[in-house]
């Protein structure tokens, strides 16, 4: 009984190499070409790939600033006098105002030492 099994799974080690072998080989054997995959960032440099991953960043960060801009707003409508919760508002405006500078800033910074080092590199 226990020969059977090994007889089995012999077979089943056979077909599933033949399998993958196949499935490898095969588009070799019908002469089949490869698809380029298309850059989606359209760089073809570290400099530029840097600089589109901070500008993507930016406009993340300002949209998500903005939005806690209107929360801390609703939030400072809605204290009704409270101090506590005016003064928590004001922060989450304040925090968000210095969440976009920073952003934005950064932005601008690594586009202005991208500059630097590409000219001084000629």
């Amino acid at each position: 009984m226990t020969d059977g099994l090994n007889h089995f799974g012999k077979r089943k080690i056979i077909f599933t190499s033949f399998l993958l072998i196949t499935i490898l080989f095969l588009p070799l054997l019908v002469g089949a070409q490869t698809t380029p995959i298309p850059n989606p960032l359209k760089c073809e440099d570290i400099e530029c790939v840097v600089q589109t991953i901070a500008d993507l960043i930016a406009g993340l960060v300002t949209v998500i600033g903005t939005i806690m801009i209107i929360i801390g707003g609703i939030q400072y409508i809605t204290s009704a006098g409270n101090e506590d919760k005016a003064k928590r508002a004001k922060n989450t405006v304040l925090y968000a105002i210095i969440g976009i500078a920073i952003a934005v800033s950064a932005s601008f910074i690594i586009g202005f030492l991208r500059e630097i080092l590409s000219s001084s590199g000629d």
